[in-house]
């Protein structure tokens, strides 16, 4: 028969057993009730930023890769989201967005004629680096690229609104976008210059590499889970 101290003892041990493998199960869910803001890295030619760092737009050579069949309805932008290369210039993943393309119909029928062909056509736009879309993987320009399966690849490079492609001009899709709902401003640009990142510069290379910082969130089931676990192990260990 087993002593009283016998008794106690295994008792204690199973409770450290059963406190382990809580433990051990927290670590493994919990990460899946995080949402993760990965770093987003992008290295530039340093080249490239001494010709465009004063500059608002850029024109070039276009490949494009895929489109949709049809622009956005307005509510989501009225946006056509235009995937693609520029192998002389910007050597980046690019989408290039035309503004209420619904009303561009020579401009839409352009981009599907040449869409998955590999040749090139010429756009001009304003360009930016934004990184919603940024994905997991560095941004690297000059590294060879595919071509693209989605409308929507990892990219930061967007041309964003075109002005023109191949001679026809754009610019008359400027205008307010009927049944969109905008971002507040203030809210928006205060979320821009609270982002933190660190840029390199590597003068051997002639490159310039930005990295935004990292960011986790936790959400509310997160947070429930959380506290439903504390309670859990202080509730084994008091048993």
């Amino acid at each position: 028969m087993k002593t009283q101290g016998q008794n106690f003892t295994t008792g204690l041990a199973h409770r450290r057993l059963r406190c382990l493998l809580c433990l051990l199960f927290s670590v493994c869910l919990a990460p899946l009730l995080c949402h993760a803001q990965t770093d987003v890295e992008v290295t530039l030619k340093n080249s490239f930023i001494e010709k465009y760092k004063d500059r608002a737009t850029i024109e070039g050579s276009f490949v494009v890769d895929r489109a949709p069949a049809h622009p956005n309805p307005p509510s989501k932008d009225g946006d056509m989201h235009i995937a693609g290369r520029s192998d002389q210039e910007i050597r980046l993943p690019i989408v290039a967005e035309i503004m209420n393309a619904r009303f561009e119909k020579t401009a839409v029928q352009l981009v599907h004629q040449v869409e998955g062909s590999g040749n090139a056509i010429g756009v001009a736009g304003a360009w930016r680096i934004w990184c919603e879309h940024g994905g997991l993987s560095p941004q690297v320009q000059g590294v060879p690229l595919s071509p693209f399966t989605t409308t929507n690849p990892d990219h930061v490079f967007e041309i964003h609104p075109l002005t023109k492609i191949q001679d026809q001009s754009l610019l008359d899709s400027f205008m307010p976008i009927e049944g969109y709902t905008t971002k507040d401003a203030t809210e928006a640009f205060m979320n821009y210059e609270n982002r933190r990142s660190q840029i390199t510069v590597s003068p051997s290379a002639g490159t310039t590499t930005i990295a935004r910082r990292a960011r986790v969130r936790t959400n509310a089931l997160t947070a429930l889970f959380m506290s439903v676990y504390s309670f859990g192990v202080l509730r084994l260990v008091r048993l």
